[in-house]
């Protein structure tokens, strides 16, 4: 998924205009495997130390990795989506 991204001019071009943002976050507790990978410097990279995502149920999340897209008010727009859904949403979307 992080290579896809990386090859799409569109998406880097929206990341360089400021409609898209990615944040990569593990609400999972294993911290040493989070920072053994490597991502993108335009991405912003999180932890969710205290493991609110999982103990709220902030988000319903069924697999690793996951994408979920929020507009600027932070409601979901995508849910589990994959890299094709993510694409074509945004195409469809003339953003």
């Amino acid at each position: 998924m992080i290579e896809d991204i990386a090859k799409n001019d569109k998406l880097q071009n929206m990341m360089i205009d400021g409609k898209l943002k990615i944040l990569a976050i593990t609400p999972d507790a294993e911290y040493n495997d989070w920072q053994e990978h490597i991502y993108p410097s335009n991405w912003h990279v999180g932890y969710d130390r205290e493991k609110t995502i999982f103990d709220q149920r902030l988000y319903d999340i069924q697999h690793f990795p996951c994408m979920y897209l929020l507009d600027d008010d932070k409601r979901v727009l995508l849910k589990e989506a994959n890299y094709e859904r993510l694409c074509n949403f945004l195409s469809n979307k003339n953003i």
